[in-house]
C-alpha cells in the first residue's frame, strides 16, 4: 500500500519497513523548507524538523523572523532509511511527484532547499555548495518558484563553519533577485582614439576606476608571476557597467602606455586581487598604488576558505552567470588564455 497517493513507493527502495512522516503545511504558505529525510527524532514523533538539525534551524528563522507555523516544512524523501544514509536518487526520484504536489497545493512562491538532496529534488543537481551561490536557481519541476540551495542544517554541526552560509542564505528569501545585467564594454577605433579615451577620463576627475588584467594564465587559479606572461588586454570600469578594453595591441604603444600611467596614478584604483593586476603592470607603468581590494575586504569580512573569488562573489552578490563556462572550452592542457576567441576574452573581462 502507497504511504502517499502520488508517490512511486512500490518502486522506491525505501519502501518497506520504514517508516513514514508527512510534510506539515497550513492551507497556503508562501514559503517552503525542505530537508533531506526524517531522522529518528522525526521518525518517534510523526513530524518534520523536531531533532537538533531542526532546533538549530528554528534559531535561524526567529533571527530572521520567520514564523515557523507559516511555513511549508517537508523532506525530499519521507521516510528514513534504517541505516540513516542519504536516500539514493532513486529513492529521491519516486518521492519528487509527492513533495512538488504538495508544494504546489499550499501556493508556495520561495522554497529553502537544505543540503544535497533537497537540490536533487528540486533542482535535478546535488551539489548544493555550488548551487547557493547567488539569489536563487529556477525549475521546470516547480514553474515560476524561486528555490535558494542552502547547506542542511545537521551539516553545520558537523561543520560549523558552514553556519553562516545558511544564515545569510535564508536571508535571501527577503531580497528581490534584480535582472543580470550584463556590462557594456568597447574597444577604441584604433590607438588614436584610445589616446583620446584616456585622455577624457584624465581630466573627468573619477572618484576611482576598476582594472582587470588579463594574461595568458588565470589569476583566480594561479600563483605564477604575471609579469613573466603576455598581456592580452586590460579593462578599465570608469562608471557602473561601463568599460573600455585595451587590447594586446595597444597595450605596446608607447604613448597609450604614457596616457594610461598617468590615469593610473591620478584616479584611485580598485581591483579584485589587485596585487596581481599591478605586478602584471610593472614593467610596463612602473610602480602603482592599489587604492582598494574587493578580494581583501571580502576576507576582513569573512575569513573563511572559498568564497572570495571574483567568479562565486559576483555570482553571489550581482547575480551573474557562471560566466567562465565558454572560455574554458578553449583553455586545454598545453594552452592559456591566449587560445580564447577576442570577442569572448574581452567580454570575460568586461564582466
Amino acid at each position: 500500500m502507497r504511504k502517499h497517493p502520488l508517490a512511486n513507493c512500490e518502486e522506491c527502495p525505501l519502501f518497506e519497513g520504514t517508516t513514514y512522516v508527512p510534510s506539515e503545511s497550513p492551507e497556503r504558505a508562501s514559503l517552503a523548507i525542505i530537508g533531506e529525510a526524517p531522522g529518528s527524532h522525526e521518525v518517534r514523533q510523526g513530524r518534520p524538523f523536531v531533532g537538533p538539525p531542526g532546533q538549530l534551524l528554528n534559531i535561524v528563522l526567529k533571527h530572521h523572523s520567520i514564523d515557523r507555523e507559516d511555513t511549508f516544512m517537508g523532506n525530499a524523501v519521507s521516510c528514513r532509511a534504517s541505516d540513516n544514509s542519504a536516500p539514493s536518487k532513486g529513492a529521491i526520484a519516486c518521492c519528487r511527484p509527492r513533495l512538488i504536489s504538495e508544494l504546489k497545493e499550499v501556493g508556495v512562491e520561495i522554497v529553502i532547499a537544505l543540503g544535497n538532496s533537497a537540490c536533487e529534488s528540486l533542482l535535478g543537481q546535488s551539489t548544493v555548495t555550488a548551487l547557493r551561490a547567488g539569489p536563487g536557481r529556477y525549475s521546470d519541476y516547480l514553474p515560476g518558484v524561486r528555490i535558494i540551495p542552502t547547506i542542511h542544517p545537521s551539516a553545520c554541526m558537523h561543520a560549523p563553519d558552514q553556519f553562516p552560509h545558511i544564515v545569510s542564505d535564508i536571508a535571501k528569501v527577503f531580497v528581490e533577485p534584480k535582472p543580470w545585467v550584463e556590462p557594456e564594454y568597447f574597444i577604441p577605433a584604433d590607438n588614436d582614439n584610445a589616446k583620446l579615451i584616456l585622455a577624457n577620463l584624465i581630466v573627468s576627475n573619477l572618484p576611482f576606476i576598476t582594472i582587470d588584467i588579463e594574461i595568458d594564465i588565470e589569476k583566480d587559479d594561479s600563483f605564477e608571476v604575471p609579469s613573466t606572461y603576455k598581456m592580452l588586454c586590460v579593462g578599465i570600469g570608469y562608471m557602473k557597467n561601463k568599460v573600455v578594453i585595451l587590447n594586446a595591441d595597444m597595450m605596446m604603444d608607447s604613448r597609450i602606455l604614457a596616457y594610461l600611467k598617468q590615469l593610473l596614478r591620478r584616479t584611485k584604483i580598485v581591483a579584485q586581487n589587485g596585487k596581481f593586476d599591478l605586478k602584471g603592470l610593472y614593467p610596463i607603468l612602473g610602480k602603482l598604488e592599489l587604492y582598494g581590494d574587493t578580494m581583501l575586504a571580502s576576507y576582513a569580512f569573512d575569513e573563511r576558505p572559498g568564497i572570495h573569488g571574483l567568479k562565486y562573489q559576483a555570482q553571489e552578490y550581482l547575480g551573474a552567470p557562471k560566466y567562465d563556462e565558454e572560455i574554458l572550452k578553449f583553455v586545454t592542457p598545453g594552452t592559456g588564455y591566449g587560445a580564447i576567441p577576442k570577442d569572448l576574452l574581452f567580454t570575460y573581462n568586461a564582466i
